[in-house]
């Protein structure tokens, strides 16, 4: 999807039309401010999506409007970019991403990781950067449900 005109959210409908993408692109869309309205909506429709990029959407806040805690059921996505969305402020990070980048997201304020117990998580490489440059995303931002070993793992990447 690139620039598209009056989208603010993605609503039930779309994403059962989106259900077999395994890629979603979302690039310039000025006014959506919310991926989809509920995580769990997307969860049930996106059964194959296993990358989300998501660049220049200078409004976009947060990937749901209503957060429900269903990012452990989204299996299928390993990969996740947010890049240069001014006001992205949070993001609830499934349990199956392996890869994940935000970049210049100056406002982002929550992380939060989706904990399963005695499962940790499989993330191997994230990036979280900004104006500021590349920092830890622990000096950065709040992370919320994420296991000792997994900040062990992200603190490895910056030595």
């Amino acid at each position: 999807m690139w620039n598209v005109k009056g989208l603010t959210k993605l609503h039930g409908e779309d994403l059962m039309h989106l259900g077999a993408a395994e890629h979603l692109y979302i690039s310039n869309c000025d006014e959506l401010r919310y991926l989809w309205e509920q995580e769990s909506e997307a969860c049930k429709s996106l059964v194959s999506l296993q990358k989300l990029d998501v660049c220049n959407c200078k409004k976009l806040v947060s990937s749901a409007e209503k957060e429900d805690n269903c990012g452990i059921s989204m299996e299928s996505l390993k990969q996740v970019m947010f890049m240069d969305c001014d006001t992205l402020e949070s993001y609830n990070c499934p349990t199956s991403v392996e890869r994940l980048l935000i970049s210049v997201c100056g406002s982002l304020t929550s992380l939060t990781f989706s904990v399963v117990q005695e499962h940790p998580s499989p993330l191997t490489e994230s990036i979280v950067s900004g104006d500021f440059g590349f920092l830890p995303i622990y000096d950065k931002v709040n992370l919320v449900n994420i296991h000792h070993d997994q900040i062990t793992k992200l603190e490895q990447q910056w030595k």
